[in-house]
């Protein structure tokens, strides 16, 4: 999800959320090779909402603007 809105950032110019979000994918997928089992580390609740709510909040802003029609379609593929 975090390189598909980046992917939709760069697209957009918005370089700074772009980087934002690639760093976060970057440090999800490293994190993801210590959570196989046995699992050494965890996201945990606090994790998992701010990658949540950082990810939609990018998602929003960066369809911002945007037609009805065209934001709801690319904000649902994604």
């Amino acid at each position: 999800g975090a390189f598909g809105v980046a992917a939709c950032a760069t697209a957009e110019l918005m370089d700074g959320l772009a980087a934002l979000l690639g760093v976060l994918a970057a440090a999800l997928a490293g994190f993801l090779l210590h959570n196989w089992f046995p699992a050494r580390a965890g996201l945990g609740s606090a994790g998992a909402l701010f990658t949540g709510f950082l990810l939609a909040a990018s998602a929003v802003f960066v369809r911002a603007g945007q037609g009805i029609g065209a934001g709801s379609a690319v904000l649902y593929a994604l």
